[in-house]
């Protein structure tokens, strides 16, 4: 799941992006609402979460809502906020939040609830790959393992973010720019060649578990996910 984290420096936020690394998410941070509107209207994401527990960040966040929600493919946003009555929360959830939490909460509530609003969304975004001549592909976040038919090979987070990358768009090609800013999203600058040596990893893994499933360069341009029966 690609998350798009906004926040000023806060020790919430450090709690927040920390905990979604460590469960095999790609995250994105950006100080404040303005700047993650104009972040998601030109990157997918499959969730925004938005940490605003003083007064000033709340009224960027409710300013912003509109662009957020008005973004292609929309993903699911969460607003985290301190010391708003019931009224204030519900402006936000007018305006375009799809749920809005109060502390105490725990990363687990957080975490399902962004699951639950996904599993009712009118397009539920998938990591699933099945045709006819296709077998069923998908990813374990539990195990984080990539699942081909009958045979699982286990990955590393990298390895794991990487591939959720390419099967959101399984047999068309993906850039290697937007596969650095997924796999390598806590990083500024990438070394390309960092690409290279994970795919490589990754296809001699495939090679011997699951051979159904194949990572193709595309020339001057970047990788292609392949499956079939």
């Amino acid at each position: 799941m690609r998350i798009l984290l906004i926040s000023t420096s806060h020790p919430e936020a450090a709690w927040l992006y920390k905990a979604f690394r460590e469960s095999a998410h790609s995250v994105q941070r950006v100080d404040d609402s303005r700047d993650g509107a104009f972040v998601a209207a030109h990157d997918p994401f499959d969730a925004v979460v938005a940490l605003a527990m003083e007064p000033a960040s709340q009224a960027d966040l409710l300013s912003a809502l509109p662009a957020l929600s008005r973004v292609e493919h929309t993903p699911v946003i969460v607003a985290l906020v301190r010391g708003l009555g019931a009224a204030e929360r519900v402006q936000l959830l007018r305006a375009g939040a799809d749920a809005c939490l109060s502390p105490p909460y725990s990363f687990v509530e957080i975490h399902e609830r962004i699951a639950a609003l996904q599993r009712t969304a009118t397009v539920p975004a998938t990591l699933q790959a099945a045709s006819a001549s296709q077998i069923t592909v998908h990813l374990d976040a539990t195990t984080r393992e990539l699942v081909a038919g009958v045979g699982r090979v286990g990955l590393t987070r990298r390895e794991y973010q990487l591939l959720e990358c390419l099967l959101r768009c399984v047999d068309a090609p993906v850039p290697r720019d937007q596969l650095i800013r997924y796999a390598w999203s806590e990083k500024e600058e990438v070394d390309p060649a960092c690409v290279n040596l994970v795919v490589s990893r990754l296809r001699r893994k495939l090679a011997g578990r699951c051979p159904q499933v194949r990572i193709e360069t595309v020339s001057r341009y970047g990788y292609q996910l392949s499956t079939e029966a």
